[in-house]
């Protein structure tokens, strides 16, 4: 269901972040399922030289054994990018996705991450925001568009998104998807684990997901810089199952009500109204008309994407095997 709004509330409700990762929701009654990094990604620089097979989608070969892939084209990935890749990686789920880390755990997430855009096989990482008819990357190069999971961050405003055990709501899993023209920075919030006797407040698998709405444009002229303005909000629930359920309206007849109550019992009141009436959209007569900022991605290939805020900030996404949005 939409609703128009006034877009000073709209903003005022808003924590503006490093490129839109981290919206609070108080109040919210939603434990991350703790993901291991997706196996293609620990794809080792033995394995590149060792494998008879030609790789599949997302998988890498050396310079010395790139190959035109017959969809994706060519897929060139340097061994050092692997060992830097593969030690980022690690990093990353030793400080359980920075929020954890220490000044000199983060400089080394720094210095790893400058010497991959040494190694960045994309020359126009942005090249999917261009106005249209004027794409201009190499056929089989990487595009930023798709869903993106955050498995490593310095940007203060997302580390300290996490409030506790006494925490309202329990932040999961953070991603974002790309769909041009438009980026949503989407955040996962749980139920806490102090909550899980209490009536209707929903079991582990219940979730509220909190969609920052962007509108984001690319040039040529800058082919590695996303400029971004403010759309709106976006908020659903989702069900244990992994997808929202059909969408209903209160009041209609027993049945409809019947269906709410069944969400609000067993994904709680929150994430059970927003399931049963469809995802509720916040939008201002302002609309694509506030300037949200830029960034510029530093390193993309078809499975990890490194970017720089404005505010120079890091954010290194991946690609999930698994959905979860």
């Amino acid at each position: 269901m939409k609703c128009t709004v006034a877009s000073i509330l709209l903003c005022s409700a808003l924590r503006r972040p490093s490129f839109g990762f981290g919206f609070s929701l108080p109040g919210a009654s939603i434990v991350p399922k703790t993901k291991s990094p997706s196996p293609s990604l620990l794809y080792t620089q033995q394995d590149a030289f060792d494998s008879d097979e030609f790789p599949s989608d997302g998988e890498v070969v050396s310079d010395e054994e790139s190959e035109i892939h017959p969809i994706l084209g060519p897929i060139v990935i340097s061994p050092e990018a692997l060992r830097l890749k593969q030690e980022l990686l690690s990093l990353a789920a030793t400080t359980k996705r920075g929020f954890t880390a220490q000044k000199e755990q983060r400089q080394r997430a720094t210095d790893i991450i400058n010497n991959l855009v040494d190694c960045n096989p994309t020359k126009e990482p942005a090249s999917a925001y261009y106005p249209d008819g004027h794409h201009s990357c190499s056929p089989g190069e990487p595009t930023v568009s798709g869903k993106w999971t955050l498995v490593y961050t310095d940007a203060p405003d997302i580390t300290t998104l996490d409030g506790g055990p006494l925490a309202t709501a329990k932040l999961g899993r953070i991603g974002q998807e790309c769909e041009p023209p438009f980026i949503k920075n989407i955040i996962e919030w749980r139920r806490p684990n102090w909550a899980s006797n209490l009536p209707f407040s929903g079991t582990d698998e219940s979730r509220v997901l909190q969609k920052v709405c962007l509108q984001a444009f690319a040039s040529p002229e800058k082919p590695s810089t996303l400029n971004l303005k403010l759309m709106g909000l976006d908020l659903s629930g989702m069900s244990g199952s992994g997808g929202s359920s059909t969408p209903s309206t209160v009041g209609i007849d027993s049945g409809a009500f019947g269906t709410v109550q069944e969400n609000i019992q067993r994904d709680g009141i929150i994430a059970g109204l927003l399931e049963s009436n469809g995802p509720l959209e916040l939008r201002g007569p302002l609309s694509g008309k506030i300037t949200f900022g830029q960034c510029d991605v530093l390193y993309l290939d078809d499975e990890m994407r490194i970017i720089k805020t404005g505010q120079n900030f890091f954010a290194v996404n991946v690609r999930d095997e698994e959905e979860w949005f």
